[in-house]
């Protein structure tokens, strides 16, 4: 008897190796000129798919306890992103700061570097792919079971919620964590590129790197010492 096939809460995590191994496949498959017409819109297009499931899991997902606290007696926002910004500004400018240094160092591994290695050191797109993986993985090989050992998950979530109040704390991390990948995901491989275009050298692209990552150390010392003391 053939056996089902069952696609429970654990396969979509584990989906992730086989997405990535087949977009790997589909890149080197297409021609530089064709994925240069068409095929980046390919994960653009997939991405639509994310929408409604990250709605249909919004809505069935069950408040915390904080939330429902807000719920019954009667405190939530009609307006939360105004409140947010008028009353805590500051702390949404932190929440950007501390993940700011993160999405400008990955953004920049993950999509500067190709366009720097290919044009600038003449090394080929294929070539490139397979040394950023292989130091990559080499980095991380060395680090992941000492961050396993600690039995310490992720705290960067947990780290922004303790900035806001339960009336706004949705709306107040969200626009953190937004403004933060703006700023540092989408504008890091543009302003890496200006400072070699500027400068001719990737020196000033490590002190960006520095610079950045040294504003997000100093926020996060900030919302401990301000979680601590609200505490």
């Amino acid at each position: 008897m053939a056996a089902a096939i069952v696609f429970g809460p654990s396969f979509f995590p584990s989906f992730s190796s086989i997405a990535g191994t087949l977009a790997a496949f589909a890149t080197f498959s297409v021609s530089e000129e064709a994925f240069l017409s068409w095929g980046w819109r390919v994960p653009f297009l997939a991405s639509a798919v994310m929408v409604p499931m990250g709605l249909v899991i919004r809505f069935t997902i069950s408040e915390s306890p904080d939330f429902e606290k807000v719920e019954s007696t009667h405190r939530d926002q009609r307006l939360p992103i105004v409140t947010v910004l008028l009353e805590n500004l500051r702390e949404v400018l932190l929440a950007a700061g501390a993940f700011i240094g993160i999405n400008t160092v990955g953004y920049i591994f993950m999509a500067y570097l190709l366009s720097y290695s290919t044009k600038v050191l003449g090394m080929s797109k294929t070539l490139m792919l397979l040394v950023t993986g292989s130091v990559g993985l080499a980095v991380w090989a060395a680090a992941l079971f000492p961050l396993i050992d600690l039995r310490n998950p992720p705290v960067i979530a947990a780290l922004f919620t303790e900035l806001f109040s339960a009336e706004v704390r949705y709306s107040g991390a969200s626009l953190g964590y937004q403004i933060g990948s703006v700023l540092g995901g989408g504008l890091a491989p543009t302003v890496a590129a200006a400072l070699y275009a500027n400068w001719g050298s990737s020196a000033p692209i490590s002190l960006y790197l520095t610079a950045v990552t040294l504003l997000s150390l100093l926020c996060v010392v900030a919302i401990t010492r301000k979680v601590r003391t609200a505490a």
